[in-house]
């Protein structure tokens, strides 16, 4: 029994010799994260004298540990006295009972974990969610932002962004990265680069952006040459460029821009309902682009014609708000902005213009749920039509479904589409296609000009919606003999209220 206490006692004194820190070690940063959080650990790193702890370490019951300290990429269990303040990077730190840190302590990135038994004397900071990595190379602690792990910050995946496939640009490729320059005390400067390559135009686009950032605020003065479409609101990128590829049916329109601009944008509330605000001024000369004639799978007769756009500059400035809601029974967004353009700096079209849309999706009876679309565009009092560039329309797919794409265009737009969809039984769940839900869908809508005036349009339709696939009957109800039967893929969505299929 006494061999035995002794070999307890050497342990207990090898544990206590190996919880000495590391007093050497040199600490380097790289990547980027929050500002308040770098800011903290480039002064930590400052320190003299500091202690680094990078080792799984107890500190017995009878130990003092002297501080500072930093512990990062590791685990420490007190169970004594660190006698000191404690910064904690990528680790975990658990004081048991009757342990005690006389300090303050500042968490970021790793986890405390407190005994109700145990004291801190000092404050307790704790920034849980910033993102580092800590490791040991040698005799160098490298620690390492996660919002941004190098300087060069590729957009999409490894600098590729998806492509997209169109009747004008043929196959257009992309790929961008922003470079993080510097800090400037406060302010985060970035350069930011897109590039763009159309191969039916055999043509590139891009942007080139200088931006500096405080908080939640960016400025930033760029320039640009890029294909613009005003029907994103109908389709997005993925989803047109699906359906071109494989039925030959582009739903957007395009013209070419070249524009500079400077550009001031700003957010704040919480995340589940952010507000972001941006005002933007620019000069932008517009180009008419012809339809081409890409390959696709199944082939249509002919190619819907681009149709052209006014020539001239445009310099105006232009405001936009956008924001969003997510609770448990209603998800919601909605966006608007103005635009005033005027005959200065070569500007040859004076207007303005406005553009509201938005969409919400809310429970209804039971387990229902209730979704409504809106967009709403047209100039402003004091303006009669705006340049052709800045139309947009309704028809076919998404829109209007008995008309043809986009057959309806002008100036002013009014479109609203409801949507009432019931979740059918669990029982008559269809194996990988999930749980079917029937849908009730009216879509109205119509665009015009002041000196072509239209009626408004309406689609009703009854669809029923598996988890990857749709089928799906209309009708114009002002004339019932226009009626189709549709049959689509689509991507898989569910709400919180929805059953588990």
């Amino acid at each position: 029994m006494k061999y035995r206490a002794g070999f307890a006692g050497l342990a207990t004194l090898l544990v206590a010799l190996c919880a000495t820190p590391v007093t050497a070690q040199r600490v380097v940063f790289a990547g980027r994260g929050p500002l308040e959080t770098d800011t903290i650990l480039q002064r930590v790193a400052r320190t003299v004298p500091l202690s680094v702890l990078t080792a799984d370490t107890v500190i017995p019951p009878s130990d003092t540990i002297p501080g500072p300290i930093l512990i990062a990429g590791t685990t420490l269990k007190i169970e004594g006295v660190l006698n000191g303040d404690v910064v904690i990077v990528d680790a975990n730190v658990f004081l048991r009972p009757h342990s005690r840190i006389t300090g303050s302590v500042i968490n970021v990135g790793g986890g405390l974990f407190r005994s109700d038994q145990s004291s801190i004397d000092g404050t307790v900071t704790d920034y849980r969610d910033a993102m580092y990595r800590a490791a040991v190379d040698g005799d160098v602690l490298r620690i390492r932002g996660s919002q941004a792990p190098s300087l060069l910050d590729p957009h999409g995946i490894a600098g590729l962004r998806l492509p997209t496939y169109d009747r004008v640009n043929g196959l257009a490729l992309h790929t961008g990265a922003t470079l993080l320059l510097p800090r400037l005390g406060s302010l985060e400067p970035d350069l930011v680069g897109r590039l763009s390559f159309a191969t039916a135009r055999e043509r590139p686009g891009g942007t080139f952006e200088a931006g500096i950032r405080g908080g939640n605020t960016r400025f930033a003065l760029g320039v640009e040459r890029l294909t613009v479409t005003n029907e994103t609101w109908i389709r997005s990128d993925l989803l047109n460029s699906v359906s071109f590829l494989f039925g030959g049916q582009d739903r957007r329109n395009y013209y070419e821009a070249d524009r500079a601009y400077a550009a001031l944008t700003t957010a704040w509330g919480p995340a589940e309902s952010p507000v972001r605000a941006s005002i933007v001024v620019q000069g932008e000369s517009a180009r008419s682009l012809p339809a081409r004639d890409p390959w696709t799978i199944v082939t249509e007769d002919s190619i819907r014609s681009n149709p052209v756009v006014d020539p001239g500059r445009i310099t105006s400035v232009i405001a936009g708000v956008s924001t969003e809601w997510e609770r448990p029974t209603i998800i919601a967004r909605a966006d608007a902005l103005l635009e005033a353009a005027a005959e200065v700096a070569g500007g040859v079209h004076a207007f303005g213009r406005f553009d509201v849309g938005g969409s919400a999706a809310m429970r209804a009876l039971a387990d229902h749920t209730l979704q409504v679309e809106w967009r709403f565009r047209g100039p402003t009092p004091g303006t009669d039509s705006l340049p052709r560039q800045r139309w947009s329309g309704v028809g076919g797919r998404g829109t209007i479904y008995h008309l043809g794409i986009l057959e309806m265009r002008g100036d002013r737009l009014v479109y609203v589409e409801t949507e009432y969809s019931i979740p059918l039984p669990a029982s008559l769940r269809l194996g990988i296609m999930g749980r079917p839900h029937v849908e009730l869908i009216h879509h109205a809508g119509k665009a015009w000009t002041l000196d072509r005036p239209a009626e408004l349009q309406h689609t009703l339709a009854l669809r029923l919606r598996l988890k990857y696939a749709w089928i799906m009957g209309t009708v114009d109800p002002t004339d019932t003999s226009r009626h189709d039967l549709l049959l689509g893929f689509t991507l898989p969505r569910r709400y919180p209220w929805w059953p588990r299929d």
